[in-house]
C-alpha cells in the first residue's frame, strides 16, 4: 500500500516580488528606507521574459524615484530576464525638498517690514518660525513662533506666485503717543 506524487521540473514560470521603498529621517536623524507595504506586489512570471523596473514605478506625492535594484538569491544583479530562481525588483524613491519663506508683514496687508527668512528643507520636515523685533513696529498678538510641516500641496499658500512654501507673522504699527 502506498500513495505517489510525481512531478515535473516547471520550466516556463517563476515569482516576481515588487517592492516599494520611500526614503524617511529615522529617529537618529539620518536618511533611511521603508518599505510601502501596501504597494507590495506578488505574481508568477515567466522564464526568460524581461521585467523592468520602469514598468512598476508608483506616484508618491513628495517624493521622486531615484534608483531600483534587481535581486536573485538576495544578491543584486543587473540581469532583468527572469530566471527559474525568481527575481525582486526594488524601488527606491527620495524625498523632494521644498522652498519655505517666512514673512514679516504689516497688520491688514501684505507689506513686508522685515526681510523675509527663506530656506529649503525635505518633504515632511517640520520648521519653526519666529517673531523678530522690527524698528518701530509691534507684534500683533501674542504668538511668537509658528510651526509649518513643509508640503508638496503649495497651491493654497504660496506666496506673489513663487514656489516657496510661506507663513506669516503680522506687525502693527508701534504706538510712539
Amino acid at each position: 500500500n502506498k500513495i505517489v506524487f510525481v512531478y515535473k521540473e516547471n520550466k516556463t514560470d517563476a515569482w516576481v516580488i515588487v517592492r516599494q521603498f520611500l526614503q524617511v529621517v529615522n529617529n537618529q536623524g539620518e536618511l533611511d528606507y521603508v518599505e510601502d507595504a501596501d504597494a507590495f506586489e506578488q505574481f508568477v512570471g515567466k522564464i526568460n521574459t524581461n521585467y523592468k523596473a520602469n514598468d512598476y514605478l508608483k506616484s508618491y506625492t513628495g517624493y521622486q524615484y531615484t534608483k531600483s535594484e534587481i535581486r536573485v538569491n538576495d544578491e543584486v544583479t543587473s540581469n532583468t530576464t527572469l530566471t527559474k530562481q525568481g527575481m525582486e525588483i526594488c524601488l527606491y524613491y527620495d524625498m523632494i525638498s521644498y522652498g519655505y519663506e517666512v514673512r514679516y508683514l504689516k497688520e491688514g496687508s501684505n507689506e513686508p517690514v522685515a526681510e523675509p527668512v527663506t530656506g529649503s528643507k525635505l518633504f515632511g520636515t517640520i520648521i519653526t518660525g519666529e517673531a523678530i523685533t522690527v524698528e518701530n513696529y509691534e507684534l500683533v498678538g501674542d504668538i511668537t513662533e509658528q510651526k509649518l510641516t513643509i508640503t508638496a500641496d503649495k497651491s493654497a499658500i504660496v506666496a506673489n506666485g513663487s514656489d516657496a512654501v510661506t507663513f506669516t507673522v503680522k506687525y502693527g504699527a508701534e504706538d510712539v503717543s
